[in-house]
């Protein structure tokens, strides 16, 4: 369905057609689809490097979207993932040095560009003078400024499957990854296992995709301005931001079961809702600054000849159709005014991870997905062959079922 719509070329809706049909099992497709959106995230992201995050003038929704940086990270993860399940083991290491390069030539720029002072606050705040607005008296009511927390610098899913692919190659660092994923996420799931598999044993590793990311919605304030010295204008105008819901999507758990064997409960790899929490922390104030800076833009010109109007006419009629005017002028900008919400929605909420050491041999497991404590989705994998002295990695959905 999503192919057939007119948006299905959009980055984050590629992305989403991507991560659908590797959840089908469809990998050759997904990974045409995550190919040539690669190619476009990259080249979008770049330039939002370069110009900044998004352009002042005109709606947001109305650019070009560049991509979130997770997305931006994961499109290669989730690609190796569809060469691994083709049995390309090759192909899917190219997708890990993707990742490694982006690693290491955008992540540190893009945490520089977040907590860069921008043009846009001095702006916003001469604007909001020149209209009587005091912001400080709205700080409990707008966004606050970024902070280094926010930042999303880097993938510990990324290194967590870097990791597992390059156990299975000698052509990277396998414990250059675990302990970067280590320090990113400590009390994970663990590798540790992975690197001591006992001679003659085997390694069987799940990577359980749970529930669907949580996504974004628009925050607002109104609020109102002063014209002059018309006593009778008391305009408000919206200014808006990207937020998140408050309300958690879900309490995911995964557990996994050999037939006949050990069951274990996994631990999480990578919890994509925090991506999303600090994506919008690290976004959502000079989102705030841009809208307060385009809506004072578009007031002033729309306004403009209705002030001139009421302090030129002597005849109160014209004066009172002047000051009427005014009202759905600014409501017409108002409902021109909309965040930027836009994100792939298909996304994981979780990532969970976790393994068995076992003969080898041929095995069953079954993978269950938890929402507290309903089951929600079961999986299950038949005859998977477990080698001496190697490891065999399964990827199992719950998302969006």
């Amino acid at each position: 369905m999503l192919e057939k719509t007119k948006s299905a070329e959009n980055i984050d809706t590629a992305i989403d057609i991507s991560l659908l049909k590797n959840y089908a099992g469809d990998y050759a497709g997904s990974a045409a689809y995550f190919n040539a959106t690669n190619a476009a995230l990259d080249d979008a992201f770049t330039r939002s490097i370069t110009k900044g995050i998004a352009s002042v003038i005109g709606n947001e929704n109305a650019s070009d979207y560049a991509g979130n940086v997770y997305e931006y990270m994961l499109v290669n993860a989730f690609n190796s993932l569809n060469y691994y399940n083709q049995g390309d083991l090759k192909e899917a290491l190219v997708e890990i040095r993707m990742i490694e390069n982006k690693q290491k030539e955008y992540i540190n720029k893009y945490g520089e560009l977040i907590l860069s002072e921008e043009e846009d606050s001095t702006v916003a705040k001469s604007s909001a003078a020149s209209l009587g607005i005091n912001l400080n008296e709205y700080k409990n009511s707008i966004p606050r400024n970024a902070n280094t927390s926010d930042i999303y610098m880097d993938s510990p899913f990324a290194h967590y499957l870097a990791a597992l692919m390059y156990l299975q190659d000698d052509s990277g660092d396998p414990v250059l990854h675990e302990k970067e994923y280590r320090a990113l996420n400590p009390n994970g799931a663990s590798l540790k296992d992975d690197f001591n598999i006992p001679y003659g044993m085997g390694r069987l590793d799940v990577i359980a995709l749970a529930g669907k990311i949580k996504e974004r919605i628009e925050a607002s304030v109104n609020i109102p301005f002063y014209i002059y010295n018309i006593p009778e204008l008391n305009p408000h105008l919206k200014y808006v931001w990207p937020s998140v819901d408050g309300v958690p999507d879900g309490n995911y758990s995964v557990k996994v079961s050999v037939k006949n064997g050990e069951s274990k409960k996994l631990k999480v790899v990578e919890d994509f809702d925090e991506a999303v929490n600090k994506d919008v922390a690290s976004k959502a104030k000079k989102a705030f600054m841009r809208s307060f800076i385009r809506s004072t833009v578009k007031e002033g010109s729309v306004v403009a000849s209705a002030i001139v109007t009421y302090n030129t006419c002597k005849n109160d009629l014209l004066r009172e159709l002047a000051l009427i005017a005014i009202g759905p002028s600014i409501n017409a900008i108002n409902l021109t005014e909309t965040a930027d919400v836009r994100q792939a929605k298909y996304l994981p909420s979780k990532v969970c991870g976790g393994g068995f050491t076992l003969e080898p041999g041929s095995y069953s497991i079954v993978v269950e997905y938890y929402r507290g404590k309903e089951l929600i989705v079961t999986e299950e994998f038949e005859n998977l062959e477990v080698k001496a002295n190697s490891i065999t990695l399964v990827e199992s959905v719950g998302v969006a079922r």
